[in-house]
């Protein structure tokens, strides 16, 4: 069985809302989650609340090419990352090679700079975190897993693998101009964090397949 989640994530802040209601791609793929969701828990253990604001959410964001994974998985349309092109600073940001090495994939198959840069100002003008994370699994396995965060600083958490089976997960974190430092942590919890949304287990309510994103669509228009 093969799982994708791919998507931006961001303390929901009336500054954050009004930028993406905004601009007329991004707010057809985006999601206002607010408390409490409309989930069935399972597990007390599982449970967990948003921050105040709720999160924001836009989804799917990969690259749109035709037949090609992770976007012909998802089956509806994708918010294609290579739309930013035209919208790139030059502002200093972690080189894509430095964290697709981590990864342990192509370049190709990390957010191009455009799009990255464009949410590194979002965060800037709207003084909000966005995240963006990403996680690849096959048969349960987690092959890929990171988030690129934008806040007061810049970083990027990687999940790497144990050196032996069941081994708690090394986190690799990566910054500019600075050396890799690895950790043990997981890198959706550890997202979260960044955007005060406290995660007792890796386990996320919105990630689960029968997850009822409609009901959260963000509506209204730009103010």
């Amino acid at each position: 069985m093969t799982w994708y989640a791919d998507q931006v994530m961001a303390t929901a802040s009336a500054a954050a809302i009004r930028a993406v209601r905004a601009d007329p791609l991004l707010r057809l793929f985006a999601y206002h989650l607010t408390n409490p969701l409309d989930y069935e828990w399972h597990s007390a253990e599982l449970v967990h609340r948003l921050p105040e604001s709720g999160l924001l959410v836009l989804r799917p964001v990969c690259d749109a090419t035709p037949d090609e994974y992770p976007a012909d998985w998802y089956g509806q349309p994708v918010l294609d990352w290579h739309s930013f092109v035209d919208r790139a600073d030059t502002v200093p940001m972690i080189d894509r090679t430095r964290v697709a090495e981590s990864c342990s994939v192509a370049s190709k198959a990390v957010p191009p700079i455009g799009f990255l840069s464009y949410l590194k100002r979002l965060a800037l003008e709207t003084q909000s975190s966005f995240a963006f994370y990403s996680c690849a699994m096959w048969g349960g396995d987690v092959e890929c897993e990171y988030a690129w965060i934008f806040g007061n600083t810049e970083r990027v958490l990687v999940g790497l693998q144990p050196e032996t089976p069941g081994a708690p997960r090394p986190l690799a974190i990566l910054e500019h101009l600075e050396p890799t430092r690895v950790v043990t942590g997981d890198v959706l919890v550890s997202t979260l964090g960044h955007l005060s949304l406290d995660l007792p287990t890796p386990f996320f309510a919105p990630h689960t397949r029968s997850f009822p994103w409609a009901k959260y669509k963000l509506g209204g228009v730009p103010a």
